[in-house]
């Protein structure tokens, strides 16, 4: 049996489900490392192994919404990041739905994706399919700002010849739930039985990202070059 914290696993299948926040209250065992003021994690339903979190220890709904005390740190956290998976898998795709609205997201606890895996479409080409706005720019940017409320999808990375500039996606109407994962499955060809995470949890996966993730990292130097 493995504790998420809101969720009780036995047997492969969520057998018990908290009324608390996820992330506020996290398992020792899932955490990869903690900064001051964020974490690195992997969730439940891992994509491929290295498919990790980062997180804010502080309950706040989206990276848009960071205090400006914190915003240099988690940038530099997600950039170093980045480039220790692109170095390492070759691929780095990183998502957020952020400021979810209507329970459609699990979670109202920023959180952004880090999935290390390769395209075989170019996501953006999926997302259009849907009646969307584009703001280009990251969070350091202050197209940011316009979405202090708003629900969107951000969406950084690059995977082989792909590469995506960090943009922000919003929608007249959510498009469906599990959007990011959706959006990952179709882009990379795999199996959408997928898309339920909470029905099929992938515990070895889980301790598969833990293990690599932690060896990337340190071998990059990521944990002193981003601890502030």
């Amino acid at each position: 049996m493995i504790s998420s914290g809101k969720y009780i696993i036995e047997r492969g299948h969520i057998i018990m489900d908290f009324n608390d926040c996820l992330f506020c209250r996290t398992p020792e065992e899932r955490v990869i490392y903690r900064f001051k003021d964020y974490f690195l994690y992997v969730g439940l339903g891992p994509i491929l192994s290295g498919h990790i979190l980062i997180i804010p220890n502080r309950h706040i709904k989206s990276f848009t919404n960071l205090p400006p005390d914190h915003r240099s740190t988690f940038y530099n956290i997600k950039e170093n990041i980045k480039t220790a998976f692109e170095k390492y898998f070759g691929a780095c795709l990183m998502f957020e739905h952020g400021n979810h609205k209507n329970g459609i997201g699990l979670h109202s606890h920023a959180h952004l994706h880090v999935i290390p895996t390769k395209l075989r479409d170019d996501i953006r080409c999926h997302i259009q399919t849907y009646n969307h706005s584009e703001i280009l720019g990251d969070y350091k940017s202050e197209n940011s700002e316009q979405l202090l409320d708003q629900e969107y999808l951000f969406v950084d990375g690059v995977s082989d010849s792909i590469e995506i500039s960090p943009r922000f996606y919003t929608f007249q109407e959510w498009p469906r739930k599990y959007f990011v994962r959706y959006l990952v499955l179709k882009a990379t060809h795999r199996s959408l039985r997928e898309l339920d995470w909470e029905k099929y949890p992938k515990v070895n996966v889980m301790k598969k990202t833990i293990e690599i993730t932690k060896s990337i990292l340190d071998k990059g130097g990521i944990y002193g070059k981003s601890k502030r």
